[in-house]
């Protein structure tokens, strides 16, 4: 009788680490509407187009999770199983986050340098935009608040760290992680002292990641946390 011997352990971590055309796919559709935004921003901000802006984000974050489907299944089970790591560790990140905020706002201050980029303040005033819409204001809240977040967690820290894990060092991974998540948040090169601020948070997120055993529902719990806050005390105000 034939044996079947098991996969040598190099095979598998390649097939976990491989990306399926799919997952590319849905990959550049982000990085197409990340640049098209960029470029585009001042007048993507109108009402006029804020609408289709959104419901088009909204669409390429729920065929990501379609692609992905896989790891978003792997974190929920992961959660499922130790519930308590899940909680502490995403407490302590929405705090770590907070206090970060705070110290580099500071800095900022004291440097002279806005700690508010041109992605903040069209962000801004789309929030302007949806306080007399209750439909822009509904698209606005699932596209930050629970979209974007899943959507840059998943790339950022589940495929630039995850799975980079058998290529490069996990420590390479996470740098490089983070760097390109707070160059994503750029929209031209006058406001690259924003990149510590935004590099610091994708630093945060990325160890979150880490710390808890590559459980990617704990840096989506803090990150959806936190831009949901953000939302709802930007909309509260008059």
């Amino acid at each position: 009788m034939e044996t079947i011997l098991p996969k040598d352990q190099s095979i598998i971590d390649s097939e976990r680490s491989a990306l399926s055309y799919t997952q590319m796919a849905a990959i550049g559709a982000f990085i197409v509407y990340v640049l098209f935004g960029h470029v585009f921003g001042d007048r993507l901000a109108r009402e006029s187009t804020a609408m289709t802006r959104l419901v088009v984000y909204v669409l390429i974050g729920v065929a990501a999770f379609w692609c992905f489907r896989r790891e978003l299944v792997s974190g929920w089970r992961a959660t499922r199983i130790a519930p308590w790591r899940f909680v502490g560790w995403g407490a302590f990140g929405f705090v770590a986050a907070y206090l970060l905020g705070i110290i580099t706002t500071t800095i900022f201050i004291h440097l002279g340098v806005s700690p508010d980029g041109e992605n903040a303040q069209s962000t801004a005033q789309l929030q302007m935009l949806a306080k007399s819409s209750a439909l822009l204001a509904s698209l606005l809240f699932v596209a930050s608040g629970i979209v974007g977040p899943v959507l840059e967690e998943v790339i950022f820290r589940e495929v630039l760290i995850g799975k980079l894990a058998h290529r490069i060092p996990s420590w390479m991974a996470l740098i490089v992680s983070s760097a390109l998540f707070g160059a994503m948040h750029l929209r031209s090169i006058a406001e690259w002292p924003l990149l510590l601020n935004y590099g610091l948070v994708g630093l945060l997120l990325g160890a979150l990641y880490l710390l808890s055993q590559r459980n990617i529902f704990v840096p989506i719990a803090v990150h959806v946390a936190w831009n949901t806050m953000g939302f709802v005390s930007s909309m509260s105000l008059s």
